[in-house]
């Protein structure tokens, strides 16, 4: 049968997977951060911060930190609002590094793995505002002084991000944020001065280990008279949250007596500590979100509501077998759909599938980043594990509608090899959780050649029959990967063709027609879209219906 034949028929005899999703959920419209300037600016990091301690508090600790997840409601006072609804998927698994080297604390940066502590997000809010001071002026990136941040070697990040910290009164901020840089300034201190407390306490472990040697009973004496080197967990969030308002309320007095004035909401914000004592503040929590089930039906227009519709649901990963398949399938139906309004989704992962429970197991992908309109092409997001093999190996390329569908088919190895009832027993990928992005894509690039002969799953694996579907998607993978190489070699021949002289060997007729339907770009990415979403329909139909 024909490839169109293939598709008139499939779309008969299964018109659903065509049709519209009926599973979008549609968020509160929102702004983003870099929007606002000045005081309005500071309210919202602040409100942000805010909300992301309180989802801590509650356990529900957010998996990223980024630009896209720092709102504010432009109709509410500029409100800020941290957007971060992966929290409704309940994951039974620890994330450590994730998010963007620009953002993420130097520890997570040099040394992997460590345990996830909440100063290490609150470093990740901080640094976002040098990030934004120094580069952001109309809510446009118009400077990239701090382009070196998104090196893929994470060890290269953090050198980097240290001698930024030494060279600190050698940068400027942009002309809006000029009066919030002292802010600035006295928090990025504060991070080194506890950095190299840390590291102090550290060496000064490290010197009683050598001088002890041999001294047994003496040496455990030593150990446990000694000041611990770090709170325990549970305490963490409350005392480094504490500790951070109080290096606020400093800064902002200090600029009353030097400047003649200050920002007096900072002291006055219900959710800055007094007296040592955390104010009892109202928030929205993950628990109340999941009370209640609400459905949202799609129209062909996306429209926004006004208000936060409370969902319970479960992660993906809960699913095995055949209802993983479809379930998952579902979600690259979702993404299409937004796809083709308009609405591109910023990140794709595991946290971004989900389920339904209570309405039939219905099928959902989150996308509330859709809530903050992004301008920049080229920007990579999203864990390096899930990311287009063009994306990990090209800084700045524009984003095409195949990355995404990429990500996806990613996200099915990593699951089979790796999951079983909903919890990770198997680390057979862990070199993809690596913040070096090329790294990854080397390693991806073995799976690319070894995935049709080299990878079996466990006779155990609850997905053992649905391993055919993955090797057949990323072997497509691996077949369009060099399809595309391919493409560009011969790009590359018919150039030297128009400025050679010599033409022993021009590049035949054919070939350059081929070149031109395959390198040029199409209205709407269609070539890309249409070819993508076909072949993941047809290839995983043929799993659930042979006969196809």
């Amino acid at each position: 049968m024909a490839f169109e034949e293939q598709i008139q028929a499939t779309s008969s005899t299964h018109p659903e997977i065509f049709s519209h999703s009926n599973d979008l959920i549609l968020p509160l419209r929102l702004e983003s951060i870099i929007k606002s300037e000045g005081e309005d600016f500071i309210r919202a990091w602040l409100d942000c911060v805010k909300c992301h301690y309180d989802l801590c508090q509650s356990d529900e600790r957010p998996t990223t930190l980024g630009l896209e997840n720092l709102t504010f409601d432009p109709s509410a006072d500029h409100a800020g609002a941290f957007v971060d609804w992966d929290a409704a998927v309940i994951t039974s698994y620890e994330v450590n590094r994730t998010g963007a080297p620009p953002f993420l604390a130097l520890d997570m940066l040099w040394k992997s793995p460590v345990p996830r502590l909440y100063r290490h997000d609150l470093e990740s809010f901080i640094w976002i505002l040098p990030w934004i001071f120094l580069q952001y002026e109309g809510g446009r990136r118009e400077s990239c002084v701090l382009r070196s941040w998104e090196g893929a070697d994470s060890d290269s990040v953090h050198g980097i991000k240290r001698s930024f910290l030494d060279r600190l009164s050698e940068f400027s901020p942009m002309s809006q944020y000029e009066s919030e840089w002292r802010i600035v300034r006295v928090l990025l201190s504060w991070l080194t001065s506890e950095a190299n407390r840390r590291k102090a306490e550290a060496d000064s472990l490290e010197r009683v280990v050598k001088d002890k040697q041999g001294e047994l009973a003496d040496f455990i004496k030593q150990i446990r008279s000694m000041p611990k080197v770090a709170e325990p967990e549970e305490k963490e969030p409350e005392q480094v949250y504490q500790e951070f308002w109080k290096i606020m309320i400093v800064a902002v007095e200090e600029d009353r007596e030097s400047l003649g004035y200050a920002y007096d909401f900072v002291r006055d914000r219900d959710h800055a500590p007094h007296a040592g004592i955390l104010v009892t503040f109202t928030t929205l929590k993950m628990d109340d979100i999941r009370k209640d089930v609400v459905s949202v039906p799609c129209s062909e227009s996306l429209s926004y509501s006004n208000h936060i519709l409370p969902l319970r649901l479960e992660s993906i990963l809960k699913l095995e077998g055949k209802d993983f398949v479809r379930a998952w399938l579902d979600c690259v139906k979702c993404h299409y759909v937004l796809s083709q309004s308009g609405e591109r989704v910023t990140t794709l992962s595991l946290t971004s599938l989900a389920f339904d429970p209570a309405a039939g197991g219905s099928n959902i992908l989150i996308d509330w980043d859709v809530s903050t309109p992004t301008h920049e092409e080229g920007v990579r997001t999203g864990a390096p594990a899930f990311l287009a093999m063009d994306m990990l190996g090209k800084a700045r390329i524009p984003r095409l509608y195949r990355h995404d569908l990429e990500a996806f088919i990613w996200i099915l190895p990593w699951v089979f090899l790796q999951f079983q009832d909903g919890r990770r027993i198997s680390r057979v990928l862990s070199s993809w959780d690596s913040a070096d992005y090329n790294a990854v894509r080397v390693q991806k690039s073995d799976i690319l050649y070894a995935v049709k002969s080299e990878l079996h799953l466990e006779k155990t694996s609850p997905f053992l029959q649905e391993w055919p579907v993955a090797k057949r998607l990323v072997y497509w993978l691996f077949c369009e990967n060099v399809r595309r190489m391919k493409a560009e070699r011969f790009q590359l021949l018919a150039n030297d063709e128009k400025t050679s002289t010599r033409d022993a060997h021009p590049v035949p007729t054919y070939i350059k027609a081929r070149i031109i339907a395959s390198t040029t770009p199409m209205k709407g990415d269609i070539r890309e879209d249409v070819a993508g979403r076909i072949w993941v329909v047809l290839l995983t139909l043929t799993y659930f219906d042979p006969h196809i």
